[in-house]
């Protein structure tokens, strides 16, 4: 149920579905931590980063490549006790600078073992 308030909730996670420019990817390559991330991206500028790991281990300041600077919230973890999870979370956290898988911002966050976190910028 949550994911899904999630996604009706967040027009970047649906409103350019069959649009290239809905969707760009963050890192697709990190086969040594078996992750990957990328960016959804809104009609009105919108955006939601998604952070999947599919190892079996957390993954503790795990460097992530982001789109802008400031302030960024986790809006959801699949690894929230709710769902039986170890109940970690990212909660608010800055985006440092600096240049890092092509992009000008990134920040260290914890990503949980077979698990997903969702991250949007503070307006």
């Amino acid at each position: 149920a949550d994911l899904n308030a999630l996604y009706r909730e967040s027009p970047a996670l649906w409103s350019q579905d069959f649009d290239p420019a809905g969707f760009q990817w963050l890192t697709s390559d990190d086969a040594d931590h078996n992750t990957l991330s990328f960016v959804r991206i809104g009609k009105n500028g919108e955006q939601m980063v998604v952070v999947v790991n599919f190892s079996g281990e957390a993954w503790e300041n795990y460097q992530v490549p982001l789109t802008k600077g400031g302030k960024w919230i986790e809006v959801l973890t699949t690894d929230d006790a709710s769902y039986g999870g170890s109940d970690i979370h990212n909660g608010t956290f800055d985006a440092v600078e600096g240049e890092y898988h092509s992009r000008d911002w990134s920040a260290k966050i914890t990503v949980p073992a077979l698990g997903a976190v969702f991250l949007k910028p503070e307006l």
